[in-house]
């Protein structure tokens, strides 16, 4: 389209356009010229050698592109450049192969500026595939047209294959960058897969797959806001796996549940420099190993920013800081629950104070773990350290501070046990530090809690001065105020033991187990003697075994009743003494009640089953079991040499319908405890059955079902006799193709039966026929007023043409008024006016007037003449 002219509404469709020397499709215009309203749809343009198609719509009152089911290939610029205005809606195209006339960010597969359009819709069946460069979305999207990739739609673009500038509510999702991939399908090479720029928010990737690019994997520059990077894996960069520009503004960046790896620079690359800023950061779930440098490095180098959340994350095998954070002005730092391991060093702090790290992990990072420069007071909790002695320590410090895990600490001192805790503090001029040093209970098995207190060492070991000392409530070793630095850890004395015994019961005669358990600090102790006693009376002794558990079998000679049981340890040269004491209890005999469920129907006998044991399971015989049905007694039984009760009763026929309790109680004697046992009876519904048709006429076979409303069985007869269990069982329809009375019954899986259900069924296929007119057929001198009639074989019904039946003059030609009515099998007809004289009347019938009661209708129409009297 010429730019100097107007076009409204154009529609390209279902064209094929093959080597341009030029563009495909050019649309333009200038000045206040328009353009709009345009549409293409299956289109495939290939070969162009400039754009596969340029739209440009340069004044205000154009707008509105729909571009759908079209193909653009091998275009030597772009696929397709799109600068509309108005509506802009693209589905299911096609653009591959597109932009090899120029090189990286030169042209892409599609290139859309949206800064004029008021609405854009780019569905996600629209593909880029093997383009020089993937897509540009400039100026596009807003919180009401958003804009959604998803990763089918772009394969194996190099270069840039996507890049966002002034963006605005958009997410890729699933899109796989693979650097070879593109390579071999492209023979270029992916420079940096993601680019957002410009005044861009709102901006979501998610699962990507982004490996061995050129240069970066993601590149942040620009006025950002609202980013997210989330379930995406970065793997062999050829630079920073995901870099914020120094000369930028970020605020609101998430990066979680993501894994980079090997990147040929740092994992996470965040700066800023003069009065620019970062802030609101969270980095959660993001694993980092093999960088080249840093695992992340943050600067925040203006008083602006700030806000930074790093927590749940993994960083390992860094050639630098597995985490490097630089502020100004301490900005606002949360750095909780994060692993730290196996970098050249662990975490570097610098100007940033008044932080409380939590639940950290610094372990074997080769050059230290922790460096905290002298401008920097903080407090961490629950930071572990080191890998042959994992040491978690909460502290907090002024004037920085330098500290690492201890692999190979020194010997204990004389008389004291270590717990296999360490930590080596170095200062950085005035620093001070407050420790606490965590441990398990596992951890002062062998040693008496109570004696910990924190050691240094300085040649050798060496209490440090109070406050020093143990909170054994919440298990940690403290030292305040420490001013001289050097390897630190928790030392203590032997354990005291403990003993518990536990309490046991049983029933006169019987052998039962005593049990005790000697343990120091929560540690079993194998191979001590305890020493058994009931009421005062020793009774007997044994060794524990490894898990510090002695045992002594005992036989119950006492009635029902409470007795005391001691268990006492002697000593020895590792523990002190100590007893403990627990109850023997004597019980009587208990039992057990088992009750059948029922189920019937009102007024039916059924029968209540209860079977009454011990505590063995041995059937008590000769007791009395008292039976309850929904809170009434319904009468007793004595039990049977099978411990069985059995009780006969009629279901009451006023019940209601469902679930009632049944309850057997057996009252007790000396010797046995009462129990009681319950059990549902079950009031069902009488069986009913039902026709699917009732009986009647009918002028055809039919198809009868029948149903029950509860499981069981259908008797029938066709005969008209009366149907009994003897009789056929109904398995399936029953063809009715001649005059049936069929009667049947509905008996449930109880056995109970229905009242007898009948169904007559008259079968009529034979249609209705004249045997009689008046007058006769072509009778002359006939009466001028009587009423004519025409006689059938069988009763009748009005039919379809009923209205169509005439009495003609045959002189004139013309109807005369007539009316007509059916009773029994005869069909009378009057005329309203006395019938002219010496006139031949004809009287016409249609078929299909008349019906039978079984609906067959009158097959052939009938008529007859006759003559009036003078």
């Amino acid at each position: 389209k010429y730019e100097a002219s107007n076009l409204n509404g154009l529609n390209i469709i279902n064209t094929t356009i093959t080597n341009p020397n030029g563009r495909g499709i050019f649309l333009t215009t200038w000045s206040d010229l328009h353009l709009k309203n345009v549409l293409i749809d299956n289109v495939n343009i290939t070969g162009a050698t400039y754009d596969g198609i340029y739209i440009y719509m340069g004044h205000t009152n154009n707008g509105n592109v729909t571009i759908t089911n079209s193909s653009i290939t091998n275009s030597s610029m772009h696929g397709m450049i799109l600068n509309t205005r108005g509506t802009l809606h693209m589905v299911n195209n096609t653009f591959s192969d597109n932009g090899y006339g120029g090189g990286d960010n030169q042209y892409y597969g599609l290139y859309v500026n949206g800064a004029y359009n008021t609405e854009i819709s780019i569905s996600n069946d629209n593909k880029l595939i093997e383009n020089r460069n993937g897509v540009k979305l400039d100026n596009v999207g807003n919180e009401t047209n958003q804009i959604t990739i998803i990763g089918t739609q772009l394969i194996n673009n190099a270069g840039y294959p996507v890049w966002i500038n002034n963006g605005h509510y958009i997410t890729i999702n699933g899109a796989n960058f693979d650097d070879a991939a593109a390579q071999t399908a492209t023979g270029a090479r992916i420079l940096q897969a993601i680019r957002i720029e410009g005044i861009s928010s709102n901006i979501t990737l998610e699962s990507l797959n982004i490996s061995s690019t050129q240069g970066h994997g993601i590149y942040f520059n620009g006025d950002l806001t609202n980013i997210t990077v989330n379930g995406t894996q970065i793997s062999s960069t050829g630079n920073n796996a995901i870099e914020k520009y120094e000369g930028s503004n970020l605020n609101g960046l998430n990066i979680i549940n993501t894994t980079i790896t090997n990147p040929n620079g740092r994992g996470i690359f965040l700066t800023t420099w003069s009065d620019l800023y970062l802030k609101n950061v969270l980095v959660d779930n993001v694993n980092i190993t093999g960088a080249l440098y840093d695992g992340i490095y943050i600067y925040m180098g203006n008083t602006n920013s700030g806000n930074v959340t790093i927590t749940n994350n993994s960083f390992s095998n860094n050639g630098e800081w597995g985490i490097q954070l630089i502020g100004n002005n301490n900005p606002t730092v949360t750095l909780n629950n994060n692993t730290i391991s196996h970098n050249s060093n662990g975490l570097l702090l610098q100007s940033i104070s008044g932080g409380n790290f939590q639940d950290n992990q610094l372990i074997n990072n080769t050059d230290g773990d922790l460096y905290s420069t002298a401008d920097t007071n903080n407090t961490f909790t629950r930071l572990t350290m080191g890998l042959a002695h994992p040491t978690t320590i909460t502290f907090d410090y002024i004037n920085g501070i330098i500290m690492n895990g201890v692999e190979n600490p020194p010997v204990d001192p004389s008389g004291l046990f270590n717990i296999g805790k360490y930590v080596d503090i170095q200062n950085l001029g005035s620093s001070t530090v407050n420790l606490k040093i965590h441990y398990n209970s596992s951890d002062v098995v062998d040693l008496n809690e109570a004696s910990l207190k924190n050691f240094h060492f300085n040649t050798n070991w060496v209490p440090l001065p109070n406050p020093n000392g143990v909170n054994i409530t919440e298990r940690y070793v403290y030292a305040d105020g420490i001013s001289f630095f050097s390897t630190f850890a928790p030392m203590g004395q032997k354990p005291p033991a403990m003993i518990n015994v536990t309490d046991v019961s049983g029933l006169n005669g019987q052998t039962v187990n005593l049990e005790a358990a000697l343990t120091s600090q929560g540690t079993s102790l194998a191979g001590k003697t305890i020493d058994f006693s009931v009421n005062g009376i020793s009774i007997g002794s044994n060794v524990t075994d490894d898990n510090g558990i002695a045992t002594l079998n005992y036989l119950i000679t006492q009635t029902p009743g409470t007795y005391t049981i001691n268990a006492t340890f002697n000593g020895d040269g590792d523990y002190i003494a100590t007893d403990a004491t627990s109850t023997l209890t004597v019980h009587k005999n208990s039992t057990s009640i088992v009750l059948s469920n029922v189920t019937g129907v009102n007024g039916q006998n059924v029968q209540l089953q209860a079977i009454l044991t011990n505590q063995d399971g041995t059937p008590l015989t000769g007791k009395t079991i008292d039976f309850i049905v929904n809170g009434t007694s319904v009468g007793s039984n004595v039990t049977d040499g099978t411990g069985q009760a059995m009780l006969n009763w009629i279901i009451p026929s006023n019940w209601a319908l469902g679930n009632k309790i049944i309850q057997a109680e057996f009252l007790g004697t000396d010797s046995y405890n009462t129990s009681e046992g319950t059990a549902t009876l079950t009031v069902e519904v009488k069986p009913t059955a039902k026709a699917s048709i009732k009986g009647g006429t009918f002028n055809a076979n039919k198809n009868v079902y029948l149903s029950m409303n509860k499981a069981g069985t259908i008797y029938y007869t066709r005969n008209g006799s009366t149907p009994t269990t003897a009789s056929t069982k109904y398995t399936g329809y029953l063809t009715i193709s001649s005059t049936t009375t069929l009667k049947f019954i509905a008996v449930d899986l109880g056995g109970n039966i229905s009242p007898v259900y009948t169904e007559k069924y008259v079968i009529d296929k034979i249609a209705p026929k004249v045997t009689y007119t008046y007058p006769k057929n072509l009778k002359t001198g006939q009466s001028r007023t009587a009423t004519l009639y025409l006689k059938f074989s069988e009763s009748l019904k009005t039919s379809t043409y009923w209205s169509k039946i005439y009495v003609k003059d045959l002189k004139t030609g013309k109807k005369v008024s007539i009316t007509k009515y059916i009773k029994g099998n005869i069909l009378y007809i009057k005329t309203k006016y006395k019938r002219a004289s010496l006139r031949w009347f004809q009287v016409y019938v249609p078929y299909k007037a008349v019906k039978d009661f079984a609906g067959n209708n009158l097959v052939k129409t009938y008529t007859y003449k006759f003559k009036t009297k003078r």
